[in-house]
């Protein structure tokens, strides 16, 4: 298996947009699949969208860094954001 990634920053916009393609292929080495998919994601800053959250009249709960529920730092590139009413 072949897996390929393209990641585009567009930095005024603050989207990334992301191409990913999969190639399977069987033992004696041909291709026997082609997978390819696209899509874009919004890039926000931490103080950006902890304003957006205000804004909606929500509440933070915790800002993780990862699904194994490292505390966000400021350090790390991704976030996961829960929040409750």
């Amino acid at each position: 298996m072949y897996i390929w990634l393209q990641e585009s920053f567009y930095p005024s916009k603050q989207i990334v947009r992301n191409l990913f393609k999969i190639e399977k292929f069987n033992k004696q080495g041909k291709k026997v699949e082609e997978v390819v998919k696209s899509f874009e994601a919004k890039w926000f800053y931490p103080s950006e969208f902890t304003n957006l959250v205000k804004i909606a009249g929500l509440r933070i709960k915790e800002i993780l860094a990862d699904y194994k529920g490292t505390i966000f730092t400021g350090e790390q590139d991704k976030m996961i954001w829960i929040l409750s009413k």
